[in-house]
């Protein structure tokens, strides 16, 4: 009761219009938020000769991905239900918050819920086989080394999540659950319709179809694909004859297949296979819209061992080699985790993790949610990134709790 006094409180005095809220009783508050201590540090190794390196060992304090929750649902009659969800990340070490989480409003009924907004989509679909209770962002290899390629997102992880979406998911179906979704403009607001030549500042999209089958003990598994065509956001014609003033990106595809099984003495394990194609971003032109093509194959494995209130996490991810690029050769990484976690409640989790990343000598994977992606997901970590060769070592101890 006392939490929806509170949301009732806030919407009214922020919207100034009670009138609008008097079904309100509707609106609850929920979230979490995690916090930690940790290290990143870069070596050179496989060849990396980096100059200018100003630091290779960091202490911080950071957020793991922090967040409040405000939802809510009406009965609209007729089976229907409408419904909506406000995700506001927020950084409990240096202060901080944003609404750029999941927020959409939705229509739902037999045939499932329709919603309209913004939401996560395909990153997110190893979380029941790599799920740690008190780890942060940069611990998920699966959003990370699963879903690059060479270092580039193969997935629209800046900001995490995808824009101007259009999604229908589906209802239970036995244990079965399905996902559509399309996107207007994945990652920027839409073009402004201005289209010469080859370039068009209202041609992109992004699509996403998912199946999965994750309810169902002890067995799960799913497939997810994604493909995203980035607007250019032309604004006119450049000074230069036959070139735009534009924002390039990355042209993506990615395609995930997943299992997991439950055993009975409380090992859970699961295997990944993830195939990510980018069409690199250049300045765009009449006659060069995009640059090279580079795609490549990665595989994770992850183990996780309950013995009462305590979870043992073993996984490892490798990245194949870069096909397509102007060099092919030395191009995978390879990373590992070893973690730990333990149930103060049924809310409340501390744990300890070590995750280490090595790339090859042409390779320059990173870890999910650091560096540029770190700004764009609202999620304070370290900014630097490992340059080609580089490994990265991070070590996190935190603390999570739900409310």
């Amino acid at each position: 009761m006392y939490k929806k006094l509170i949301g009732v409180a806030i919407v009214s005095t922020t919207l100034a219009a009670p009138a609008v809220f008097a079904d309100s009783a509707n609106v609850n508050i929920g979230g979490r938020i995690i916090v930690g201590v940790d290290t990143f540090k870069f070596a050179q190794g496989n060849g990396a000769t980096v100059a200018g390196r100003t630091y290779n060992n960091e202490l911080r304090v950071d957020d793991g991905g922090s967040a409040f929750n405000f939802s809510g649902s009406e009965d609209l009659g007729g089976g229907l239900k409408g419904s909506f969800l406000i995700t506001m990340p927020f950084q409990p070490d240096g202060g901080g918050i944003t609404a750029t989480g999941n927020t959409w409003v939705g229509l739902g009924g037999d045939f499932g819920t329709i919603k309209v907004g913004r939401d996560s989509i395909h990153y997110i679909e190893l979380v029941p086989i790599e799920l740690m209770r008190a780890g942060d962002l940069q611990s998920f290899m699966s959003m990370g080394i699963g879903l690059q390629v060479n270092g580039t997102s193969a997935y629209l992880i800046i900001p995490t999540r995808t824009s101007n979406l259009i999604e229908w998911q589906s209802p239970n179906w036995g244990g079965i659950t399905a996902t559509l979704a399309y996107s207007t403009a994945p990652t920027t607001n839409e073009g402004q319709g201005t289209s010469t030549g080859t370039i068009s500042g209202s041609k992109g999209n992004g699509e996403h179809v998912a199946v999965r089958y994750v309810t169902a003990n002890p067995l799960m598994g799913g497939l997810s694909y994604w493909k995203a065509t980035i607007e250019q956001n032309v604004s006119g014609l450049g000074a230069v004859p036959n070139t735009a003033v534009a924002v390039p990106n990355n042209n993506e595809k990615s395609q995930t297949a997943w299992v997991g099984y439950r055993f009975p003495f409380g090992l859970k394990a699961g295997l990944a296979y993830n195939q990510g194609q980018v069409t690199t971003a250049t300045t765009p032109t009449f006659v060069t819209p995009n640059g090279p093509t580079v795609k490549r194959n990665a595989y994770i494995v992850p183990l996780t061992y309950t013995a009462g209130v305590h979870n043992f996490y073993l996984e490892y991810a490798k990245a194949g080699k870069t096909s397509g690029a102007a060099v092919n050769d030395d191009t995978g990484a390879t990373q590992w985790l070893l973690g730990w976690d333990m149930a103060l409640s049924k809310r409340t989790f501390v744990g300890a993790y070590y995750t280490k990343l090595d790339n090859e000598k042409n390779a320059a994977y990173s870890l999910f949610s650091s560096g540029a992606i770190a700004a764009g997901a609202n999620v304070s970590t370290t900014t630097a990134l490992p340059s080609p060769g580089e490994s990265t070592t991070h070590i996190w101890v935190g603390i999570a709790h739900s409310f």
